[in-house]
């Protein structure tokens, strides 16, 4: 969530005096009045840490509070990510044709590398959805391989580029696949208690386990759908749960 450049401070005033929470008990013993005050009339934007305080002193997170500065609706960037992340079907051309114009409309008034990255696997996505036997080989690999080249480079993997692999595994061969595969799982496990990874980390080890039932390594596969198992009853993610007990009958 991207929060308002300019008048968070006032946003703050407005959630802090509705709570019915005065200067005082938000400054404790940590604070000055004189920054608060600044800060609520929009003449000093706090540092990352201060930030952090002043919002739990109000009970909100940071995706909380940008969600209500932001008239109780997400930014256009989150909702072009979750739109992308929560598609029914990534072959419904009709969606992808409309996301692409989206996220070109977008990136012609903003920078920002991480929706350029989506949008390429979008055009790919589209190549395969309009010709997948006949391009497959060809042109989609071409273009998410611009995504894959910034990533590769990374000493390290975090939430936003792991979600973002999850998209390209199909795309890997054989031997990239498992050499990914193992560097991928050592950054879930880092992730273990990161609660937006919970569920993502089912879907990535099912993606892989079928990938590796294409390649005939079931071992491997078992191992991984295993965890999937453990993880979908945690969750009580049922969908997850009973992909896996498919996935673990063919193995």
């Amino acid at each position: 969530m991207t929060l308002p450049k300019w008048n968070i401070g006032s946003f703050y005033k407005k959630i802090r005096l509705s709570k019915g929470v005065t200067q005082q008990k938000i400054c404790g013993s940590t604070l000055s009045r004189t920054t608060l005050s600044k800060f609520e009339n929009n003449k000093l934007v706090p540092s990352y840490e201060t930030m952090c305080y002043l919002l739990s002193q109000i009970g909100m997170t940071y995706e909380e509070f940008g969600y209500v500065c932001n008239d109780y609706k997400h930014d256009e960037r989150d909702e072009l990510i979750n739109s992308f992340f929560h598609q029914v079907s990534n072959m419904d051309k009709q969606f992808l044709f409309s996301f692409q114009k989206r996220c070109e409309i977008y990136l012609q008034q903003n920078d920002d590398i991480f929706v350029a990255d989506v949008l390429r696997i979008t055009d790919s996505l589209l190549n395969l959805a309009e010709d997948s036997i006949k391009k497959i080989d060809c042109l989609p690999k071409i273009i998410v391989s611009k995504v894959w080249d910034r990533l590769s480079k990374m000493d390290m993997w975090y939430y936003d580029e792991i979600r973002l692999i999850n998209c390209l595994l199909f795309y890997f061969s054989q031997d990239s696949l498992l050499s990914i595969s193992e560097r991928l799982l050592i950054s879930l496990e880092r992730y273990e208690e990161f609660r937006p990874m919970k569920v993502l980390r089912i879907s990535i080890v099912l993606n892989l386990s079928c990938l590796l039932i294409q390649n005939n390594k079931t071992k491997n596969s078992v191992e991984l759908i295993e965890k999937a198992l453990i993880w979908s009853k945690e969750e009580h993610r049922y969908d997850y749960l009973g992909i896996a007990k498919v996935r673990l009958g063919i193995c």
